[in-house]
């Protein structure tokens, strides 16, 4: 897959472009050193963890269908659901996670002018530093 940009799949915005440069270098983030909560919050490592069993079902701007694997269900005490749930929700940009347990689906509602329907692809089958990045860039303001 190439890459993508990363500032093609979340919108930043601000009100003073000189401001708007100076936070997003080259690379299309802010840079943020070891130790921000955006690069250090706990949950990176689930949401990391969880990309392996995820798959796109569905997906139009706004809204995606991810698909559980069954090979999550023999690891599911090596995550804590409920927590990985709530991050998301509290996310940048999602306004929305439902589980459907029986349809072994999730249903992610964002807003499509924050977050562009290439970060999933990005985020699920990209590389793990980008899907790293991406993660971080999400949980900006999350406590």
């Amino acid at each position: 897959m190439p890459a993508i940009a990363a500032n093609a799949l979340i919108s930043h915005p601000t009100s003073d472009s000189a401001n708007h440069a100076a936070s997003h270098p080259a690379s299309g983030f802010a840079s943020q050193p070891v130790g921000h909560p955006a690069t250090s919050h706990p949950a990176i490592g689930q949401l990391l963890a969880l990309r392996q069993h995820l798959s796109i079902v569905h997906q139009l701007p706004g809204r995606i269908r991810l698909r559980i694997a069954a090979s999550l269900f023999s690891q599911i005490r090596d995550f804590d659901l409920d927590t990985v749930k709530g991050v998301l929700a509290s996310s940048h940009g999602i306004r929305d996670v439902r589980l459907n347990p029986a349809a072994a689906t999730v249903i992610i509602e964002y807003d499509p002018t924050r977050l562009t329907p290439g970060l999933w692809p990005a985020l699920l089958h990209g590389e793990e530093a980008e899907a790293r990045t991406i993660i971080g860039q999400l949980l900006q303001g999350v406590g």
